[in-house]
């Protein structure tokens, strides 16, 4: 069979015949492949999947139009690949999204944790250093605002936040905190 005769179609596929398809067709379909898959590995892989379906399927089929049949087949097989690749990473990031949020949910179990932890800590101190503890660590103000609201110098905000700091952090050591 001659390479003139593929174009009128093919109703019968022996080995030559695979042969002459297989050499006239195969980087033609191969490019094609790789222009939608953008990758040459994955672009071989379905080209070979083609040739090997049509090398199954030989007795099966009757092919009006064998170039027709090869590129709709290999943009058949690549489409079902993208599809998979999608599904994959839409997979893999929704677990890496997942491991995220465990992560988010587990930090902000223990922040919360250590701020019940410390607020029971705050307990036996004035309610006065408390309230300066909270304006400093809660609140985010600063030593001079901090005194500028109690009008006190803020030498003595620092001195008072400095020593119920270190007393809170000596029980939260004591409590298993490092």
């Amino acid at each position: 069979m001659s390479t003139a005769n593929l174009d009128n179609g093919v109703s019968e596929i022996n080995r030559d015949t695979f042969r002459m398809i297989y050499d006239t067709y195969w980087s033609k379909v191969y490019s094609y492949a790789k222009r939608i898959l953008e990758d040459e590995q994955g672009a071989e892989d379905v080209v070979q999947q083609v040739f090997v379906s049509l090398w199954e399927r030989r007795t099966e089929i009757q092919i009006q139009h064998i170039e027709g049949y090869l590129i709709r087949s290999v943009k058949y097989v690549c489409l079902n690949q993208l599809k998979k690749r999608q599904r994959y990473t839409d997979s893999e990031q929704l677990t890496v999204d997942s491991k995220k949020s465990d992560l988010r949910t587990d930090d902000n179990i223990l922040y919360q944790e250590l701020e019940r932890t410390i607020e029971r800590l705050l307990g036996p101190f004035t309610q006065k250093c408390q309230e300066m503890f909270r304006m400093r660590f809660q609140d985010g103000l600063d030593n001079q605002s901090i005194a500028t609201h109690f009008d006190l110098s803020e030498k003595t905000i620092r001195n008072k936040l400095s020593i119920t700091i270190g007393a809170i952090r000596e029980k939260l050591k004591t409590a298993g905190y490092k």
